[in-house]
Order: C-alpha cells, then sequence, then structure tokens
C-alpha cells in the first residue's frame, strides 16, 4: 500500500526475485476492500505507508497477514506494534535471504496477483477474461460480465452498460443488466433483452434490464459494478 516511490520499486522486485507473488493494494482502498484482497490473495506480508499502518491494523487479526513493514517519508515516527518495523530499519537488519531454485523451462517467469480470471491458449498467451469477484455463476455455469457488456454496446442506443449476477432460487444467481442510454436515442427493456437472447447462450443472457439516467461513478469516472450489487442486496434483505 505505497504511492508511486522507490520504496515500492525495490518492494516489487524484491518479492520477484524471492519467487514470491505481489499484490496491489490500493492506497485509496476502504478497509472492506483492503481486507478482501489480503484474504482473496492469502496475503503473509504487507508494506504500508505510515499513514495507512493503522488501517491495516485494525483489520490484520481478519486476515492472515503476520508482519507489517512501514514506510515513512519524514516527520514524527508513530510508534509500531511488536513484529512490525520500518522499511528502513528492516534493510539494516541481518535476514537469511533463502536460495530460489529456478526451471528456466517450466517456472512462471512473473506472477502478480490482480484477482482476475485468465485463460492461456495453446501458444503461452494470456487473456484477461474479467474480475474474478465478478463472476456470476448461473445455473452452475461461470458467467463473464465483461463479455456480456461488449455485446450490449454493439447496440447503437447504450452509451454504458453494467452486468451483475442477482440472486435467483432456482439458478443461484441470474444476470441482471443496467444501461444508460446515449442522447436521443430510444430502447426498451424488452428489446435489450431479446437482443441478448440472439446473441448469447441462454445462461448469459440478461433476465433483467434496468435503464438508469446515470451509472454510478468513482470520483474519476470509473463505473462501480459494486454499487449496484450493494443495491440489489439491500433489496433482497428489506
Amino acid at each position: 500500500m505505497l504511492p508511486n516511490s522507490p520504496h515500492y520499486i525495490f518492494t516489487l522486485f524484491s518479492t520477484f526475485r524471492l519467487g514470491g507473488i505481489a499484490v496491489q493494494v490500493n492506497p485509496m482502498y476502504v478497509e472492506r476492500e483492503i481486507e478482501h484482497v489480503l484474504n482473496d490473495s492469502d496475503s503473509e506480508y504487507i508494506v504500508v505507508l505510515d499513514s495507512l499502518y493503522p488501517k491495516v491494523k485494525k483489520l490484520q487479526s481478519n486476515t492472515s497477514i503476520k508482519k507489517v513493514l512501514v514506510v515513512s517519508f519524514g516527520g514524527t515516527r508513530i510508534d509500531l506494534d511488536e513484529g512490525d518495523r520500518y522499511f528502513d530499519e528492516f534493510l539494516h537488519e541481518e535476514v537469511n535471504i533463502p536460495e530460489v531454485e529456478i526451471n528456466r523451462r517450466d517456472d512462471v517467469a512473473l506472477l502478480q496477483y490482480t484477482g482476475d480470471v485468465a485463460k492461456m491458449d495453446e501458444e503461452g498467451y494470456f487473456y484477461i477474461l474479467d474480475r474474478k469477484k465478478d463472476v456470476i455463476i448461473a445455473s452452475g455455469y461461470n458467467v463473464y460480465p465483461r463479455e456480456i457488456e461488449e455485446v450490449l454496446y454493439q447496440l447503437e442506443a447504450i452509451e454504458e452498460a453494467l452486468i451483475i449476477g442477482v440472486s435467483d432460487t432456482y439458478r443461484g444467481e441470474t444476470v441482471k443488466a443496467y444501461v444508460k442510454l446515449k442522447e436521443g436515442y430510444s430502447i426498451t427493456a424488452e428489446e435489450i433483452k431479446q437482443y441478448g437472447k440472439e446473441n448469447l447462450a441462454p445462461y448469459k443472457a440478461p433476465k433483467d434490464v434496468e435503464i438508469l439516467s446515470e451509472l454510478p461513478k468513482s470520483s474519476v469516472g470509473k463505473l462501480l459494478r459494486r454499487v449496484l450489487r450493494e443495491e440489489e442486496s439491500a433489496k433482497v434483505k428489506a
């Protein structure tokens, strides 16, 4: 959990050199998001900016984190819990660096946790399918929201689209689409559903479509699927 700094570069390449998996944790994440990433990746060590240290310690007991390294850019240093270290002090400690045997033919050259689902073709090329947490399980099938969104974007009337999975007593989850239309265009929810049936497998085609004037976005304009999931969950609980 570091900004762009020499400490970040040093930590990243040191992790790769030791055969570890680097997990990117955005410093802007709230506690719930940090906890999810750490648990999803089974992370054991984390390097954080000193201002973020209290946030990490608050949720550490709910994760597999064993030790926290803290980066300080100067000023008054906060007290750390036993076992945690400041980054610069840690560099001066005597540490037994394990030898890592590398099989140049079979070992992965570089592995970085992203939370994505990917596939590899026969030639060894990787293709990102979607975010792991966004995958919908409908009637036992994996459904990737991005694939459906790309199909809906082929409709000229649609400006923005988001796909989520909603609870379904029969399928477990079913596909729901939220769309924003381009100004001056008109299309009905039924027409969008029909287009999905014609261009997607039955388990992928949206069973419900909601047309909104705006889709939720972050401060930098990123579409927020999470907000729609939370709204749907609230409806189920109500």
